[in-house]
């Protein structure tokens, strides 16, 4: 028994909390039906490539040259935001 009353209701308002979110849950996960499978497979991320870097690839330029080149925005914000 609990005989605070700010305790009691803090504990009473986290309870409220929890059960609110696994009613979602609850909700979400019969929201979709068997179409989520499909849904979740469509909208998975891309697998990611990393590039070689230039003397290994061949490149004529790397992808952060173009912000080492002066005269041009790249440069400027590279500038500007590293200070």
């Amino acid at each position: 028994m609990i005989d605070d009353p700010k305790i009691a209701t803090a504990y009473a308002i986290e309870a409220v909390r929890v059960f609110d979110h696994l009613q979602f849950r609850d909700r979400m996960r019969g929201a979709f039906g068997p179409q989520r499978q499909r849904l979740v497979k469509a909208t998975a991320p891309k697998q990611i490539t990393l590039q070689k870097p230039t003397a290994i690839s061949g490149a004529d330029e790397a992808w952060f040259d173009r912000f080492y080149k002066p005269d041009t925005e790249a440069f400027r914000d590279r500038v500007v935001f590293s200070t």
